[in-house]
């Protein structure tokens, strides 16, 4: 296989896919005028706009914007669905002290590149906690380690790594703020009185049938019911709701 014109047919793909979303984002008529709009005005409308469907938010909403870029990752020993590894023998950790310790747990099982991650405290469930992959402090929601944890033991688990391929990032340009991204998400997407319990930038990307895959930045929303959304950090289109996911 011509690897260069399959890598090529991939990204000419996603540039397609971008445009799609652009078009859903306009159809939806959301105003594209606001992503470049004044930071103060959007915020008051999107504040305005929570109250109206009485949507609460849990924390404080995110204020930086910081200039990202689209990336390419491959899955290393194709482990984008990995399996399920018991630990020889399980490693306690002390749940009060919280993600230091299992950090700390996760090393000490010898988990392999275990300090490349970072906790993600609300993207976990019972009995398995997330950790996520990071590239230049940003997290990858795609490239989890899963820590299974029964009776404040660590008794297994399963790890995504990728490596992200140098050469083949795109231009730096600013993502929309997180007030823009609600207000994309909350006018055509969540229900009155939805409760979001996390607002978080991060790279995600749909991933197909090859051997990179590419990542854009998103505006990831949990709702306190587990369900979550992913809103395209540059061009403010939603992805579409996820439910949590089942290991």
């Amino acid at each position: 296989m011509d690897w260069g014109r399959a890598k090529t047919i991939l990204i000419l793909s996603f540039l397609f896919l971008n445009l799609l979303l652009g078009y859903q984002l306009w159809v939806t008529r959301w105003d594209p005028g606001i992503l470049n709009a004044n930071t103060t005005a959007v915020k008051a409308e999107t504040t305005k706009l929570l109250e109206t469907k009485n949507i609460r938010v849990l924390q404080t909403i995110p204020k930086e914007a910081p200039k990202l870029r689209q990336i390419s990752v491959k899955f290393v020993d194709n482990n984008r669905n990995p399996d399920l590894i018991p630990l020889p023998t399980p490693i306690q950790y002390n749940h009060i002290v919280g993600k230091n310790t299992l950090k700390d747990a996760a090393v000490k099982a010898v988990i392999q590149n275990a300090n490349k991650y970072q906790f993600d405290a609300d993207a976990g469930k019972a009995g398995v906690y997330i950790f996520d992959q990071m590239y230049e402090n940003v997290p990858m929601f795609d490239v989890p380690l899963q820590l299974f944890v029964e009776k404040a033991e660590i008794t297994g688990y399963k790890q995504a790594y990728v490596e992200v391929q140098s050469g083949v990032e795109q231009k730096v340009q600013k993502v929309i703020s997180a007030y823009t991204a609600l207000h994309s998400l909350a006018e055509n997407y969540l229900p009155a009185g939805s409760v979001i319990k996390n607002i978080s930038l991060g790279y995600h990307g749909l991933r197909f049938d090859s051997e990179t895959h590419p990542m854009l930045p998103y505006w990831r929303i949990i709702l306190d019911n587990g369900s979550s959304y992913y809103v395209q950090a540059f061009s403010g289109a939603v992805e579409g709701n996820q439910e949590p996911s089942k290991s």
